[in-house]
């Protein structure tokens, strides 16, 4: 899927004044069969930071999630932490968030990014922290 659509991300990003700091995908990162989705891809040919954030699993499976908005679990392929499953909002599905490129993964869901004097430190907070007004 990566090398249909990186072209024309690539495109569309193209047309941008500022390229981001911090590219989020719809789609996967390490949590995909060979470890590189969209995220991962994507990130590697910009040499920027990535986070996958999917609808669905392509691999690995999670425990239950609460109902409420900032409730999440870890995806698990085997014995190997690939993501976390998070509840954006109150009764929705979940979105599966991984790393993608120049991110780093910690305990209980961190995500550090690489390269930023930032860092979002909990995809499973589903908040903007100081990134919002």
């Amino acid at each position: 899927m990566s090398f249909r659509e990186i072209p024309a991300l690539l495109a569309a990003l193209g047309k941008l004044r500022v390229m981001p700091d911090l590219l989020f995908c719809d789609g996967q990162g390490y949590a995909h069969p060979r470890r590189m989705g969209l995220a991962t891809h994507l990130g590697i040919v910009l040499d920027r930071p990535a986070i996958g954030c999917a609808k669905s699993i392509l691999i690995g499976t999670h425990g239950p999630i609460g109902n409420q908005k900032g409730e999440w679990t870890a995806m698990m392929d085997g014995e190997e932490r690939i993501g976390a499953a998070l509840r954006t909002r109150a009764g929705v599905k979940p979105v599966y968030v991984s790393q993608g490129h120049r991110i780093f993964a910690g305990e209980r869901g961190a995500i550090r990014v690489f390269g930023l004097r930032w860092a979002t430190y909990s995809a499973a907070d589903a908040g903007c922290g100081s990134l919002c007004k």
